[in-house]
């Protein structure tokens, strides 16, 4: 019970903070349990206690907030074309919470369960309230806690002990260890301190080698395969001698001393021989936990999400609007008998297979739990936004940085879902904030200077 009392007490200083103006510090606060504590907290240690999930505590921010300013009409207006996308998107889902109840899809705890993950959505109504100077003052200190977070992260492998709990620290299948739990938010800084990248510069290059090394100790080809892509994209939109020459000497650098660690990942995954997988198998040639690792993880994602398209097909009923709000643990989950799925144990010790959620690609939980009308509002809000930060993409590093991230988050989303994940579009919606009340005039701000 001492971290929920700790937690207990950081959330009312928060709100504290709030209510007599401090917002920025409030928000912080907020964004602090919403990444669960930048990856150092962990929910096992609220075992027992009247609140399961850190990011529980987020939510607690959130709606005290809204309640707060339940009168004020001005708080509650969308600032800016794509925040109406995402109430859009928050209403349907809304939606289909109400609806899952009254055709007794799932029990209303199970689905509060489900649908309280989506109510981080309405963080935008914080954050168009910032000011300009405060927006700027939470964008660095985010990435600061991020960049800490990321040495930590490397230092796991000098010392040989799992520091952050956001993931696992687990064997790779060559015989080297995986630190799998790189802070998500490391690819935005990597990113962002790729684009500004100074020979001249020796801060900028120390945090990029120390980005480049958490990237390469987590082992995740499909991030490692489309920063390179994104920054490939950046080269040819900055058409610059200089930044060729520098990513060259970073890449020579790179492969002297992690060469082998890296061809060791995509040699031994076999990764040619797994996408050719997927033209040869079906779903019902699968049918244990362990074929996951068997068939490859780029098969097994594609024939996961094949598997699910499949089902809503056959049962139009499902189609548009998904099975509803369900929650994984529900009883009502045995409805389904899906033969791909992520391995879990639950609560008996048993090996069971996720049935309606995955964090191994993003379109797969919004596909079952939304439908296709669920999926586009997902994407509409998801490209206006893209489109948003590419019209400010040449006035500052930062907004330059953001179009690259979330292209890159639209690559990887056959890897993870870290693209439709709230502290992802929260932190970009911060970005777009910073966009729109600078005007992109903010050419001379810097993440990382004194």
């Amino acid at each position: 019970m001492v971290p929920f009392i700790l937690y207990s007490v950081l959330l009312f200083i928060g709100i504290s903070f709030y209510m007599k103006g401090q917002k920025r510090k409030g928000f912080l606060v907020f964004f602090f349990f919403l990444t669960k504590g930048f990856y150092f907290l962990a929910d096992s240690w609220l075992a027992g206690a009247p609140l399961q999930a850190i990011t529980d505590f987020a939510l607690l921010y959130l709606l005290t907030a809204l309640f707060i300013n339940r009168g004020n009409l001005k708080f509650y207006k969308c600032l800016l074309p794509n925040y109406k996308w995402i109430l859009v998107l928050f209403v349907y889902i809304t939606l289909e919470f109400v609806f899952t109840l009254l055709l007794g899809r799932e029990q209303f705890g199970y689905s509060l369960k489900m649908y309280r993950l989506y109510i981080p959505l309405l963080s935008f109504f914080l954050i168009q309230e910032l000011d300009l100077e405060s927006i700027k003052y939470v964008v660095k200190r985010i990435c600061a806690l991020v960049m800490f977070s990321v040495v930590v992260h490397s230092l796991q492998a000098l010392f040989g002990v799992q520091l952050l709990f956001f993931a696992s620290v687990l064997d790779s299948g060559t015989g080297t260890l995986r630190y799998a739990n790189i802070p998500e938010l490391c690819y935005f800084v990597l990113i962002y301190l790729s684009v500004t990248l100074s020979v001249a510069d020796w801060k900028n290059i120390v945090l990029l080698f120390v980005c480049m090394t958490s990237l390469v100790l987590s082992q995740h080809r499909g991030p490692m395969i489309s920063y390179v892509m994104v920054m490939t994209l950046y080269v040819i939109m900055a058409r610059s001698g200089k930044k060729i020459i520098g990513y060259g000497m970073v890449a020579i650098i790179v492969l002297l001393f992690a060469g082998n660690y890296i061809s060791n990942r995509f040699v031994g995954s076999d990764t040619g021989s797994d996408i050719k997988t997927v033209f040869s198998m079906s779903p019902s040639k699968s049918n244990t936990p362990a074929d996951k690792h068997e068939m490859g993880t780029f098969t097994f994602r594609v024939l996961l999400l094949t598997e699910r398209a499949a089902y809503l097909i056959d049962n139009p009923k499902y189609l548009l609007t998904g099975v509803g709000v369900r929650h994984e643990d529900s009883p009502r989950t045995k409805e389904f008998d899906f033969k791909l799925g992520t391995a879990y144990s639950d609560e008996t010790g048993n090996e069971q297979l996720l049935q309606i959620i995955s964090c191994d690609l993003a379109w797969l939980t919004p596909l079952m739990l939304f439908g296709v009308i669920g999926i586009f509002l997902f994407l509409k809000f998801t490209f206006k936004n893209i489109k948003y930060l590419f019209a400010f993409r040449c006035s500052s590093d930062i907004f330059m940085s953001a179009f690259l991230y979330y292209i890159f988050l639209f690559l990887t989303s056959l890897k993870n879902d870290f693209i439709f994940g709230m502290q992802h579009i929260t932190f970009m919606v911060l970005i777009i904030e910073l966009a729109r009340k600078s005007n992109g005039e903010i050419a001379e701000f810097k993440l990382f200077n004194k």
